[in-house]
């Protein structure tokens, strides 16, 4: 692949950031990353491996005001919340 899933979740966290300054209702930057996973358990459509991963993590508020924690598969759109992530997180990236 020529495209890999590094790129997927960095276009993806661009595209949000886009899409949140065409908004006139969000006011400031979504907080959304990329996380480098290694990638032991299935999840989120893709296998364990055991190789490194990339996907988002991006932090929104829940119905009550508070933080949820959520990550993105950004090739294939599923998500869960991090407590629910089997895989362990390597790195986070704040570029």
């Amino acid at each position: 692949e020529t495209y890999d899933c590094d790129n997927y979740s960095k276009t993806a966290v661009q595209l949000l950031s886009l899409a949140a300054s065409k908004n006139l209702k969000v006011k400031g930057q979504p907080a959304a990353f990329t996380i480098s996973v290694a990638q032991t358990e299935d999840s989120l459509g893709t296998s364990g491996n055991g190789g490194r991963h990339a996907l988002n993590l991006v932090i929104a508020t829940d119905a009550y005001g508070g933080l949820v924690f959520v990550v993105v598969e950004p090739q294939g759109g599923r998500s869960c919340r991090l407590e629910d992530y089997p895989n362990r997180i390597l790195k986070l990236d704040m570029e």
